[in-house]
């Protein structure tokens, strides 16, 4: 299975949907990406447990009310499912604006 970047899937996500998410720039956004396992997370070339992820942004500094995007490894409704559960985590510990993204498809592919 093929990894695509972050940078990438943010570009192609902000290219389909007009979010609030999208207007920021790559500066005032922290990026968080779950590794297939589900079990891992890289949060700005740290890796962290994903259950650890809101205390590794609260660590760094990262106030409550910044732009976090939430992508995972893979594609697929699992890979999907994978970004929400740990954009939850982050929500539940107070961060407001979190986005969960990922491909259902892989990119340049038809959908089923």
């Amino acid at each position: 299975m093929r990894t695509y970047s972050v940078a990438l899937l943010a570009a192609v996500v902000c290219t389909l949907v007009a979010s609030p998410l999208c207007a920021q720039t790559r500066d005032s956004q922290d990026m968080v990406s779950v590794k297939e396992s589900g079990g891992e997370c890289t949060i700005n070339n740290r890796k962290v447990k994903c259950e650890d992820a809101a205390a590794l942004l609260r660590d760094l500094g990262v106030a409550q009310d910044r732009h976090v995007m939430v992508s995972s490894e893979g594609v697929g409704e699992e890979a999907v499912s994978r970004a929400k559960r740990v954009a939850d985590v982050i929500r539940a510990a107070g961060y407001r604006n979190v986005a969960a993204v990922g491909f259902l498809t892989e990119p340049g592919r038809k959908a089923p």
